[in-house]
């Protein structure tokens, strides 16, 4: 994990083994179109990660493990992606539940489900103290001192204890393994700023390849933060070099400037990043990072219209249709020639099957 590719080359020739770069676009479409299926079984969904969500199932009158085989067929059919679904009271026994489900399929079908004291106690004894959710090395290491072995033994720890050497975070995570919930459904917050930083492939010498990277991260920052349907009144912008350079190699730069009125329109935003961008920037330098922090967030519905300088409203259609053109197509529109490709080598990028057209899968009867 995390090694260099090229470094085994030869490994991988002996073995056969297939080399594939990250599709970044491949990823989001399939997770989005599995959220989009969960949502239509629970309406309160958590999306844990891009391949991991839990869905509240409270107050459903359903046999639960045909309902997980029903999710699991519904996945399975439209998107083709095999998962696992583990259901219980609590979201700690959910993640064991799940991690049965994987584990045996042939046992359980892909769907296990905690239900009874006995099957608790079962499935905890089995589960290995390293495999606990949210146990890192260090906690492992203080349940190792504790002659802890398994989940089961974990939640037999005196709480004091649990609560001393594992925090309040800990304890939670013993009670919901214990069958009492603790930690609730996380609801999508919104967030208060959004950044976007980068380090370069290279030094950059050339100003236009180094503001169409502002540009870019302008952009990626303004579409995250429409999804959430906010405007911002304040953005920060730096440029800098290595921090292994020379002194009289070595600049960084950053300004922050409050914008003359609330926008989300990444036309807009462009405009004053450039302005900031032009006052910073020094010429001379090699620059391996950059980044574009957006905030002093206001919602759409709190804003409040300016006399006389305000966004264009023409701008509020326009960005729609942008992001609605950008969610279907990796290659969209852009605002800058700059794409993350242009950065990314991706020499064993595998077909975008679900977000080009000009890629899809093709059948030979």
């Amino acid at each position: 994990m995390g090694a260099v590719a090229f470094e085994y080359m030869p490994l991988f020739k002996r073995s056969g083994v297939k080399l594939f770069s990250a599709n970044f676009a491949l990823y989001g479409d399939m997770s989005n179109r599995m959220m989009s299926i969960l949502s239509q079984y629970s309406p309160i969904v958590e999306k844990y990660s891009i391949d991991e969500s839990f869905i509240d199932l409270y107050g459903f009158n359903v046999d639960f493990k045909e309902h997980g085989t029903k999710i699991r067929d519904h996945i399975n059919k439209w998107i083709g992606i095999r998962t696992g679904v583990g259901i219980a009271n609590t979201k700690a026994l959910c993640k064991v539940a799940n991690h049965i489900a994987k584990k045996f399929p042939e046992q359980t079908g892909g769907v296990h489900v905690i239900d009874t004291e006995e099957k608790r106690i079962k499935a905890l004894k089995w589960f290995k103290a390293e495999e606990i959710w949210g146990i890192g090395d260090k906690s492992f290491q203080k349940l190792v001192s504790a002659g802890v072995k398994n989940a089961y033994e974990f939640t037999l720890l005196p709480e004091s204890w649990v609560r001393k050497k594992l925090s309040i975070t800990g304890l939670r995570l013993q009670y919901d393994l214990r069958g009492i919930p603790a930690i609730g459904i996380e609801q999508e917050e919104i967030r208060k700023s959004i950044s976007t930083t980068r380090s370069f492939d290279q030094k950059y010498y050339d100003k236009a390849q180094v503001k169409d990277r502002i540009i870019a991260f302008v952009s990626n920052c303004a579409q995250k933060m429409r999804d959430q349907r906010s405007l911002c009144s304040k953005m920060e912008i730096f440029i800098e070099t290595s921090p292994f350079e020379e002194p009289d190699q070595n600049y960084s730069k950053s300004l922050e400037i409050k914008l003359p009125f609330t926008t989300n329109s990444t036309l807009e935003l462009i405009s004053f990043a450039i302005a900031v961008f032009e006052k910073i920037y020094l010429h001379g330098y090699g620059y391996k990072r950059a980044g574009v922090k957006l905030s002093d967030f206001v919602q759409e519905y709190e804003r409040q219209q300016k006399i006389f300088e305000d966004r264009n409203p023409k701008h509020i259609a326009l960005m729609k249709t942008m992001d609605k053109i950008n969610s279907k197509y990796p290659d969209g529109v852009h605002s800058a020639g700059y794409t993350k490709r242009n950065i990314m080598r991706q020499e064993h990028l595998s077909p975008n099957y679900t977000t080009d057209i000009n890629q899809t899968i093709v059948v030979n009867f």
